[in-house]
């Protein structure tokens, strides 16, 4: 099989704009983070005309998030109308988040952010709270803050 061959196979099957972007917090230097997900494809990331974007397959993309990850859950909860190609938008939005799972990842990732020291640390470590006491109420959480 040729690489243009695997290409041409390969199905784009989400792609969302992440980042500051999707929680309302950029600003007019901010990059946009971009997450596409792929039924099959090599995890990469590349930046290109200040987009940052990653691509995942769709298993990485899985364990990531039923092991608590806040960068693919935010994805999965993320509103349809926020992504350019969604064809699992009947999947996102019946994913169902555990808390118990989520709060060591959460935890973890929380107080990564606050010993940074800055403003952007200690509000990004407050908004994974927020969304962790929304996951514990419900299962899901609205990444957008608004």
């Amino acid at each position: 099989m040729t690489i243009l061959q695997t290409i041409i196979d390969m199905k784009l099957l989400l792609r969302l704009r992440t980042g500051s972007h999707l929680y309302g917090l950029n600003h007019k230097d901010s990059d946009e983070d971009w997450l596409e997900i792929w039924d099959k494809c090599k995890p990469s990331q590349s930046f290109i005309n200040n987009q940052d974007i990653t691509r995942w397959n769709l298993s990485m993309f899985m364990r990531v998030a039923d092991k608590g990850g806040h960068n693919a859950l935010e994805v999965l909860m993320a509103r349809h109308s926020w992504c350019d190609v969604d064809l699992l938008k009947d999947f996102r939005e019946s994913y169902i988040a555990s808390g118990w799972v989520c709060m060591p990842k959460f935890q973890s990732a929380m107080k990564t952010l606050e010993s940074r020291g800055d403003q952007k640390g200690i509000e990004r470590s407050a908004m994974l709270s927020s969304w962790l006491d929304q996951i514990f109420e419900t299962g899901r959480f609205n990444p957008h803050n608004d």
